[in-house]
Formats: structure tokens, sequence, C-alpha cells
């Protein structure tokens, strides 16, 4: 994913260039583009924490539910 978006930055900064989108005094075009991937990017990475957490939290569950029941076979 990070090569993808690699492959096209330099395209798409080429394209904005030729048509003077990026000579500006304050933020460009590409600018704006680059920085709301990065906010994009933190907020997949973020969630996807997320849901590990919960998967992990799911799995702590259901082992102690198996040892639980497995120790109460044993007696």
């Amino acid at each position: 994913m990070i090569l993808l978006g690699l492959v096209i930055a330099e395209p798409l900064y080429e394209w904005l260039f030729r048509r003077g989108l990026t000579q500006t005094d304050s933020l460009s075009l590409f600018d704006v583009v680059q920085i709301t991937a990065i906010v994009l990017v933190f907020y997949i990475a973020n969630r996807s924490r997320q849901k590990i957490d919960l998967l992990e939290h799911r799995l702590r569950d259901l082992h102690q539910e198996l040892s639980i029941k497995l120790s109460e076979t044993k007696d």
C-alpha cells in the first residue's frame, strides 16, 4: 500500500506542477492531498490497532472460558 502511494505520488505531483497548482504562497493542492493522505493513514492505523485490541480481548475471554470448562470436566 505504501509502495502504491509512492508510485502514484510522483505522477500526481508532476501533473499538478505542470498546471501551476503547486506554486502558491500558502499550502499547494499537493500539500493538501499529502496531508489528507497522512491523516487517513493514521486513521487506518489507529482503527486497525483498536480492532486488534478488541480481538485480543475476545481471545483472552474465550481462553478463560475454555480453561474453566476444561477444569470442570477434569473433576
